[in-house]
Formats: C-alpha cells, sequence, structure tokens
C-alpha cells in the first residue's frame, strides 16, 4: 500500500554517516516500534516538535547542533477541553459563558456548543465545553476521567442553580499533553525569537524535509500551517524527483536567515490561495 498507518517510527538514519553532504539515492533508513524497516530517497518529517524536544525519534547521527537547537528555541503550549453533554439545557443562549472563583484561570471560559451545532433546545442531548490552558489543562489532562467530572459536577452547581447531578450524562476530556504523539496542543514562540527560527526549523537537510505547524511562518500554532507546510514540503520532493536522479537536493550545512523554497531544486509551482484559518480550538 502507498499509505501505512499506525507505524510509530523511532529512527531515522542516514546510511552515509551525515546529514549535510550529498546522498546517493535510497540513502535513509526508517525504522518502527514494530521493527519494519523503510527505504527511502526522501524523507518528511511532520511530528509535533515537542516529540522531538523529548527525544521520542532516534536520528543517526544526531541532527546537526544548530537544527537541534532551533527545535528546543520553542515552547509548548497545552490547550484542553472538557466536553459535557446534558439531558437538558440548563444555560441561555448566548455562546460563550465565564466562571469567575478565587482560583486563578480554574475552569473560567465556557462555549454553549449547542450554539455552535445549532442544537435545538427541544432535543434529547446538549453540549458545553470548558477550555484548559498550561497548568491547568495539563493537570486535568493527567488525572482520573473521575475527578474530572467531580470537579466539573461542583462548577456547575455554582454556574448554574438549577443543575443536578443526573443532567450530566457524559463526558470527554482531550489528552494532547498526555499522548505520545503530541506531549502538547501546539508550538508557542517565545518572546524575543523572530520568523527566522521558524525557517530555520523548516529547512531542509539535504533530502531530510521538515513540516508541520511549528514550521509556518503565517499560522504558526494553527492547523492550517500544518497543511500548508505538508504541501510545501510534498512540492520540494516532487520538485527532487523531476531533476536528474544522479543530483541531490540542495542544503547548507549552517541555518540561512530564510529559506527559499527554489533553493530546494526546483520553485514550487503556484497553489490555490486557502483563504480559511483554522484556530487553536481546532486542533
Amino acid at each position: 500500500p502507498l499509505l501505512r498507518l499506525g507505524r510509530n517510527v523511532t529512527l531515522i538514519e542516514s546510511l552515509s554517516g551525515s546529514w549535510e553532504e550529498p546522498l546517493p539515492l535510497g540513502a535513509y533508513r526508517v525504522e518502527t516500534s514494530g521493527n519494519e524497516v523503510y527505504m527511502a530517497e526522501h524523507v518528511i518529517l511532520t511530528v509535533p516538535l515537542s516529540v522531538l524536544q523529548h527525544g521520542l525519534v532516534e536520528f543517526r547521527p544526531n541532527l546537526p547542533e544548530w537544527k537541534v537547537e532551533e527545535i528546543n528555541k520553542m515552547d509548548i503550549g497545552i490547550y484542553g477541553k472538557v466536553v459535557l453533554a446534558f439531558r437538558r439545557r440548563l444555560w441561555g443562549d448566548k455562546q460563550f459563558y465565564m466562571y469567575i472563583s478565587n482560583r486563578r484561570g480554574y475552569m473560567v471560559p465556557w462555549i454553549n456548543l449547542d450554539y455552535v451545532l445549532d442544537i435545538k433546545k427541544d432535543e434529547d442531548t446538549h453540549l458545553l465545553a470548558v477550555i484548559l490552558t498550561e497548568e491547568e489543562a495539563e493537570r486535568v489532562e493527567s488525572q482520573p476521567i473521575e475527578e474530572t467530572k467531580l470537579e466539573v459536577i461542583h462548577v456547575l452547581a455554582d454556574m448554574f442553580p438549577g443543575f443536578q447531578p443526573e443532567d450530566l450524562i457524559d463526558i470527554a476530556v482531550t489528552d494532547w499533553s498526555q499522548h505520545p504523539f503530541f506531549l502538547g496542543s501546539y508550538s508557542n514562540t517565545p518572546v524575543g525569537l523572530s520568523v527566522n527560527n521558524l525557517r530555520n526549523i523548516r529547512m531542509p537537510i539535504a533530502r531530510l524535509h521538515f513540516a508541520g505547524e511549528a514550521t509556518s511562518e503565517k499560522y504558526n500554532g494553527y492547523l492550517q500551517g500544518a497543511y500548508e507546510t505538508g504541501i510545501q514540503a510534498a512540492e520540494e520532493v516532487l520538485g527532487c524527483l523531476c531533476v536528474s536522479m544522479m543530483k541531490s537536493c540542495a542544503s547548507s550545512p549552517e541555518p540561512l536567515p530564510y529559506l527559499d523554497s527554489s533553493s530546494a531544486c526546483h520553485k514550487p509551482r503556484k497553489r490555490k490561495k486557502h483563504t480559511q484559518q483554522a484556530t487553536y480550538g481546532d486542533l
């Protein structure tokens, strides 16, 4: 099959012993946790930066020092949700609600998903979600769901005087911070870094290409950024395949001030502009 799912890549190896020298075709070895081995002429790496920062994918030899430094400069944000299903609607018709307590940042913003999904008041199931960020998100995502349910019931009783525990029929909690394939929700550029950092993260090393929201200049942190940089990386590979099979893709041993797409064998063809922007809530 052309697309193989459910493979956990654990090793990417350059058989030449270097990442930055021109490589012969078929010079990459990719290994999975199931001991499957794939030989490749090109590799497109789209894993979250947090996975790279935690060393969950081994590179042999190690990636160049400048690339590792650029990756480790970035922060990883955590943006979680608790989605709740009810037998009846206890709230009004507004889209957002706020919960204020003595505890800073504790279950503050709530979203009326009935409003978002156009669920009518006389329907059998009604949806409400609370947004959690950073330490609160990590705490809730790491604890048993029954503990989260008890917390939510206490908050709902404060917010809606008519609430009864039996009104709550189901609960779902995100696990971005705990899932080994993510370890966070999105990349975040710390104060003091510039767009050059994103460009250097995305810069190919020979035929090892990088994509994902953390490499996007325009939509950093957004789903749209992952989508568009994936297209760009695919175009780089297609461009390399169009040149003589004896040539290697251009690369530089030092980070450039910016990545010019034409450096990866050819200038990518123009694409239709995508105007719909995803939000953090879509991640």
